[in-house]
């Protein structure tokens, strides 16, 4: 059994590990197709519905469906991989989430308009930080699954 301080250490690694891509997909849309800072042109563009592209809306509702799998209920998500460690449970979630930056990577590249980014890099945030390492997390685990990745 690893220790509870080194397993809270490597926890911290890996998630900021997933927040450093998150950011360096941001670079990579903001230098292909820079997106605007202000709120006036997201108003715009998503309050036309019908004229964003049919990829988008499904990579959307996708990104919206993890998005409430991952951040919605932590304890449904737990249920769903009780088989695994805290630790494994937590790398999945990071994994979900960042996903949802991904769609929102691939959206902008696909239409070539950095604007449909923002909103997806907001919700994968939003899930990292709900998933964001805790002590009393680590604590609590019992060591006695067989499944885990120690």
């Amino acid at each position: 059994m690893e220790n509870k301080e080194k397993v809270f250490s490597e926890l911290n690694r890996i998630w900021l590990g997933f927040l450093g891509f998150l950011i360096l997909y941001t670079i990579i849309i903001w230098i292909r197709h820079p997106f605007p800072l202000e709120f006036k042109p997201y108003s715009n563009t998503f309050s036309n519905f019908s004229s964003i592209p049919i990829t988008v809306k499904m990579l959307f509702f996708l990104g919206i469906g993890e998005f409430i799998f991952v951040a919605g209920k932590k304890n449904t998500f737990r249920k769903v991989f009780q088989k695994i460690n805290t630790k494994a449970i937590h790398i999945m979630a990071w994994a979900f989430a960042e996903s949802i930056a991904l769609y929102g990577f691939i959206a902008a590249f696909i239409t070539k308009n950095g604007v449909y980014y923002p909103p997806f890099l907001i919700l994968s945030i939003i899930a990292l930080f709900i998933w964001k390492p805790n002590k009393s997390e680590i604590e609590n685990e019992s060591g006695e699954n067989p499944y885990s990745f120690e």
